[in-house]
């Protein structure tokens, strides 16, 4: 392999690492109580943006972006791959240097409340990053305020419960173990599973129904569908058959929402 390729792959890793590792770190931010966001209380849960705009390298990413995302709908992203999805969803959570604000619940976030606001987050990639230990840390990423209980009556919403039970160690069972005897379908519902054992607000999904069969990809489906009743669940992706079952769509394209829609 030339040198510059293998620069250039070790230059991507090593800027793929460093973004698993933020969204690690934001899925273990502590849930802090809402009084310290002064957030309305309401029957909707709103996120919403206002002038959104991401620069890097003297280039617009995110350009001027003005929408809201709210419980009771699946929110879709979706758009060509560069078109800025995955970016937009990174930005909600805070990672990224911007111009613009965000608001939750019509209250601004800004560096005096932004721990407490991504307390409230919860990321899921459709890569399946797992810990070298046992399924329940990887689950429970070591808050031991979860219990068994808990893990189990999500796995069995994602169609895993009886699967897990059936392993020798259950719960205590080794990733090493999992991965040679699950499906990819199945870990990425582990992935998703552990984004919402979380006790969060708002769900940011990049991609996880990407490269699943079909059946997988309906088990997810109605997962998170069922969630974002009364949760603000964000969805990316570019499949088409996903994208037929959102509720608000929002199209982007170079760096853009250039349109929404509500499906009825």
């Amino acid at each position: 392999m030339a040198l510059a390729t293998q620069s250039s792959l070790i230059g991507k890793f090593t800027a793929e690492k460093k973004r698993v590792n933020a969204l690690i770190e934001l899925d273990q931010e502590p849930l802090e109580s809402n009084h310290r966001l002064n957030i309305e209380e309401r029957e909707k849960q709103c996120l919403q943006v206002c002038n959104f705009t991401v620069i890097r390298n003297a280039s617009k990413i995110l350009d001027h972006i003005s929408t809201q995302f709210s419980s009771g709908n699946l929110n879709i992203l979706f758009g060509e791959s560069g078109s800025g999805k995955s970016t937009l969803l990174i930005g909600l959570s805070g990672l990224l240097n911007h111009e613009g604000s965000i608001y939750y619940n019509n209250c601004l976030i800004d560096s005096d409340n932004i721990v407490a606001y991504r307390g409230l987050l919860s990321f899921a990639h459709q890569n399946n990053y797992f810990f070298d230990e046992s399924l329940r840390f990887n689950m429970t990423l070591g808050n031991k305020s979860i219990s068994d209980e808990e893990i189990f009556q999500l796995l069995e919403k994602l169609h895993l419960g009886e699967r897990i039970r059936l392993l020798e160690h259950g719960l205590d069972e080794h990733l090493n173990h999992i991965k040679k005897k699950f499906s990819g379908g199945e870990l990425r519902r582990l992935i998703i599973a552990r984004a919402f054992l979380k006790k969060a607000k708002v769900f940011l999904l990049d991609e996880i129904t990407a490269g699943l069969d079909a059946q997988n990809q309906q088990i997810v489906l109605d997962f998170i569908k069922r969630q974002s009743k009364e949760k603000i669940v964000i969805l990316c992706t570019h499949e088409q058959s996903i994208i037929q079952n959102g509720e608000r769509l929002f199209h982007m394209s170079e760096g853009k929402i250039v349109d929404e829609a509500s499906i009825i």
